[in-house]
């Protein structure tokens, strides 16, 4: 429906089930041709994305997945797939198996037949552990073998001269991933909590409210403070060593008195004298957004008595769940790159209709129809242009502010060799590179 319209005839449907059956044909036993219904620049980027791995499809349909025919493909089309026996079950000819799955921790076992050379490691436990101070002593016993560790300030506080312990970072380590500040520009849900009940709900719709906000950000304390100057501010949404990047659009600046001013601006005028209150949140045990929230509190607070401004941590699934309810009115969120293109980040941070944008209630149409243009466009060059006028615009109208960017690092115990840093595994490596000594 999202394709075709609400009133899509039979017809209609047949003729999109001819475009989606000619849309791939395999000419021969190494050749796989692909017919495009548009030009799409990052198509081939997309193939190399995980979500576009190859699996057997009679394995597939013998399991209830889709059969690739027209005769149940409607049923298919918008179904969510977590549902569906893929989601928790493995088919493949890779180096490991799959042992357990339940939704947050994964087992996996070397697979004995694998083609390739055999994995040393013989067994891998993935599990997830929220609180950062639980998997700092269980790096400390030499009970995990990786960690994740939020920031370079507990790097250098807590982890740095750990026995049995090392910190893996190369300063040409490139970050595939971008994070912002989020302004909702029309809040809603009854009853929401996050937004005070005199408070308009388009208190953000206000562009001069954004921008007091974005000067109330100081970077250049949180890449001292908690990158401890290993980091770099970005002009947008987008990792700088991608196509389109450009490093000339300004950044607003740590400015108190420039945030005072536009403060008094907005609303034409109502907002200084009534105030508001709000609540930013952020995801529990991610100290770099927990900072950001505090930070904004002290200084928009420091403005105006009559601004309130409340912090609250959330849990994981509670923060996203709330975020695509539309009702947080401020949150910061990031993106890791699925695929190596710039649409993946321009689209779902720009675009209306996009992944995050839409959760803010984002509708620029300009800014929608240079998004479709660069989607159109083949060339890179002038692709990359469209792209550096979309940031440029981006930060004219502050729809959101862009963070600074951490340099990466991985701490594992110091007898885990062969660790190497691949951006778009968001800082994860292959099981069947590594060993141990």
């Amino acid at each position: 429906k999202s394709a075709l319209g609400e009133n899509a005839s039979p017809e209609d449907y047949d003729k999109y089930w001819e475009l989606i059956d000619k849309s791939v044909e395999c000419d021969d036993l190494y050749t796989l041709r692909f017919t495009l219904v548009k030009p799409d620049p990052s198509f081939f980027a997309k193939l190399l994305y995980a979500g576009a791995a190859i699996v057997d499809s009679k394995w597939a349909i013998d399991h209830g997945e889709w059969s690739g025919t027209k005769t149940d493909w409607l049923d298919w089309a918008g179904k969510d797939l977590r549902q569906g026996y893929l989601h928790k079950h493995m088919s493949g000819t890779g180096p490991y198996k799959l042992v357990k799955w339940d939704g947050e921790n994964v087992v996996a076992e070397a697979f004995d037949k694998y083609w390739g050379k055999k994995p040393k490691i013989k067994r891998v436990l993935v599990q997830i552990v929220k609180e950062q101070a639980t998997r700092l002593e269980a790096l400390k016993r030499g009970d995990a073998d990786r960690v994740t560790v939020n920031d370079w300030a507990t790097v250098e506080s807590q982890v740095r001269g750990l026995p049995g312990v090392k910190v893996w970072s190369d300063p040409n380590w490139a970050p595939a991933g971008a994070g912002v500040i989020f302004f909702n520009f029309k809040v809603e849900g009854a009853d929401n909590p996050y937004i005070g009940k005199d408070t308009p709900r388009d208190l953000f719709s206000d562009v001069n409210v954004r921008k007091a906000f974005a000067h109330l950000v100081d970077q250049d304390a949180l890449i001292e403070e908690i990158f401890l100057g290993h980091g770099v501010k970005l002009t947008m949404a987008l990792p700088p060593s991608f196509l389109g990047y450009d490093p000339t659009i300004p950044i607003y600046e740590f400015d108190p008195d420039k945030a005072e001013m536009y403060f008094k601006k907005a609303f034409g005028g109502k907002l200084w004298e009534k105030g508001f209150e709000i609540t930013i949140t952020y995801n529990q045990g991610n100290t770099f957004r927990q900072t950001i929230a505090e930070m904004l509190k002290a200084n928009v607070e420091a403005i105006n008595p009559k601004f309130k401004v409340n912090v609250r941590g959330l849990q994981w699934p509670d923060y996203l769940r709330s975020a695509r309810n539309k009702m947080l009115p401020i949150w910061p969120l990031g993106w890791i790159a699925d695929y190596a293109d710039p649409d993946n980040f321009i689209h779902p941070f720009y675009h209306s209709k996009g992944a995050l944008a839409k959760r803010q209630n984002l509708n620029i149409p300009e800014l929608d129809r240079l998004i479709e243009e660069a989607r159109a466009t083949v060339d890179p060059e002038k692709r990359a242009e469209i792209y550096k006028k979309i940031g440029r615009l981006a930060h004219d109208l502050a729809v959101n502010v862009p963070l600074p960017s951490q340099s990466p690092f991985i701490v594992t115990r110091d007898n885990l060799k062969g660790v190497y840093y691949n951006p778009m595994r968001s800082g994860t490596f292959l099981w069947k590179d590594i060993y141990k000594e």
